[in-house]
């Protein structure tokens, strides 16, 4: 996102002459929202219940792993420079305190409140509309269950393994993908 970094690059690109200028001018949003911020990870919990039956060449695995981990959480270190104002896309100088990625070009006739070098303070972004926890990871629960059974040739010259075991995974949110996991394992040694 563009935005203009202080009010004297609005007055820049409002009194331009040229259209490119006054279209074009702005500094890339990434080069002020980019900050140094200290993240604290929180704690995580992995807890694995497992049965084993093995015989003399079987061996039969069932389980279930819960996980849990907290949201971390996210805070600027130092202070955030607070003279910049999201840049309207027609330019000219004109603010949109609210621009969304959808906006078309109402934000300049009119049809939304205009930002110019008379109101400019009004535009301005506060540490406080930055949203931090977008940028951090979510708390999270996790559980699967799992299967697997697997035969073995302890007798060859070459001690051969073949496994196989199937999985589901879910959670309450929807950044734990429900999903099923099948594999086959085969192995030998020499």
């Amino acid at each position: 996102m563009k935005v203009y970094r202080n009010k004297e690059e609005a007055i820049i690109a409002a009194n331009a002459t040229d259209d490119v200028t006054r279209l074009m001018f702005g500094t890339p949003g990434i080069n002020l929202f980019t900050q140094c911020v200290n993240v604290s990870p929180g704690l995580a919990f992995s807890m694995i219940n497992a049965w084993l039956f093995s015989g003399l060449r079987w061996s039969i695995e069932a389980g279930f792993n819960f996980y849990a981990r907290q949201a971390e959480c996210i805070q600027i270190c130092g202070t955030f420079e607070k003279d910049a104002v999201l840049k309207a896309r027609c330019g000219n100088g004109v603010a949109n305190r609210d621009i969304e990625i959808n906006d078309d070009n109402n934000e300049c006739i009119g049809a939304v409140t205009r930002y110019t070098s008379s109101n400019y303070e009004a535009a301005i972004i506060e540490k406080s509309d930055l949203d931090l926890e977008s940028a951090s990871h979510p708390g999270l629960i996790s559980n699967t269950f799992y299967a697997a059974a697997g035969y073995r040739w302890d007798d060859k010259e070459h001690p051969m393994i073949l496994s196989a075991g199937l999985a589901y995974e879910w959670g309450q949110e929807n950044y734990i993908l429900d999903r099923w996991t099948f594999w086959c394992k085969y192995s030998v040694s020499f």
